[in-house]
């Protein structure tokens, strides 16, 4: 392992336990007693923030190493994940909602977990300079809020109003 991307694991690390022990304790209980439409609605607000993932395209904020295919894929699925979150809180009273939750969940989580199995083999870690915080802090609850969400649509089948 590469002596540089050891923060970067142990912050991955840290992120999903922390992350993991706060939205249980504090998130979980609140999504559990709404309906699907009211508990997603946080969700899909946070992911709709994704287009922060730009910043691994914007010039000077990650370092000049960055590898370019990864910063781009990183970028775009992200901006398609928050277009997304958003897309379901449109659809949120309608027929499409919960095919449009669905949707998202996919593209997100798939989005998500490409970044991290391609950012191993690019070696990412020690380029994102100024974008570090972000799959130390934000990726964790990221994927926490999809696994989440999932649970709920496995849960409750149905949702239209």
């Amino acid at each position: 392992m590469n002596p540089q991307t050891f923060p970067f694991i142990l912050g991955v690390m840290f992120g999903l336990v922390v992350w993991g022990l706060v939205l249980r304790r504090y998130f979980w209980p609140w999504l559990v007693r709404n309906d699907l439409q009211t508990s997603s609605e946080p969700v899909l607000y946070m992911h709709a923030f994704r287009y922060i993932g730009l910043s691994f395209i914007a010039p000077g904020v990650t370092g000049a190493g960055l590898n370019g295919d990864w910063a781009v894929s990183a970028a775009w699925g992200d901006v398609a994940s928050a277009v997304l979150a958003l897309l379901a809180l449109a659809l949120r009273n309608t027929l499409l909602f919960r095919p449009a939750l669905w949707l998202f969940s996919v593209v997100g989580v798939s989005d998500l977990l490409h970044a991290f199995a391609t950012g191993s083999r690019y070696e990412v870690p020690p380029h994102l300079s100024g974008a570090f915080f972000i799959p130390i802090l934000v990726v964790p609850a990221l994927l926490w809020t999809h696994l989440y969400l999932v649970i709920l649509l496995l849960r409750r089948r149905s949702t239209a109003r």
